[in-house]
């Protein structure tokens, strides 16, 4: 098991050197391997918020593999303790804005959101949690529109009645004025759709 996170500060530098070197042979099929081997192997939640923090230097990654790395990230994302969440949100939302599989990034984040912090709303902890989340996440959208885009684009693919983190992140991002209309408009539709069903619930016989 990799578990001496601080090790790996020096593996993104010594993998590109020899991803840069033309003195190592197929020096690309032996870095690929290398990171494979990291992906691969059991993560602590240590290393898994190690990794985040330091994937964006492994400048020689493709698409398949960066596409498998979140894919890891998002299955041990639950594991990890609440307090913990800002700081990978943070980083995933770093990793997005540098081009780093920018859909699949908000997808991966928003998709737990929904699912597996509703598991945690009892927390003492997890308003705070919250708070910080959706800080990260304004500012984030402020510095690169297209995040807020991609936000916005999966909350109204949804189709279904707003949840509790689709609400507080269209309010937030409501305080942007580029998206402040289409986030208004969202939390209309959303709260026309709750006033539908509870009408239907309440004209079905008990």
């Amino acid at each position: 098991m990799l578990d001496d996170v601080q090790l790996l500060d020096l593996l993104p530098r010594c993998i590109n050197l020899i991803h840069n070197s033309n003195e190592v042979e197929r020096g690309g099929d032996f870095i690929n391997s290398v990171f494979d081997r990291v992906v691969d192997s059991v993560w602590s939640k240590g290393l898994l918020l190690k990794l985040v923090s330091l994937v964006r230097e492994f400048v020689f990654l493709d698409k398949g593999r960066e596409r498998e790395f979140l894919e890891k990230v998002f299955k041990g994302m639950g594991d990890l303790d609440l307090q913990d969440l800002p700081s990978l949100v943070y980083h995933l939302l770093v990793l997005a804005s540098k081009g780093f599989c920018k859909r699949e990034v908000v997808e991966g984040l928003v998709t737990f959101f929904w699912s597996k912090m509703e598991l945690k709303k009892g927390a003492s902890i997890f308003k705070q949690v919250e708070g910080t989340v959706l800080l990260h996440v304004n500012f984030a959208v402020k510095q690169d529109f297209s995040l807020g885009k991609e936000v916005m684009r999966l909350i109204k693919s949804d189709g279904q009645a707003l949840n509790h983190f689709d609400v507080v992140v269209m309010l937030s991002l409501a305080r942007i004025k580029r998206f402040s209309e289409s986030a208004l408009e969202i939390l209309k539709k959303g709260y026309s759709h709750f006033i539908w069903g509870l009408q239907i619930c309440s004209v079905q016989p008990s």
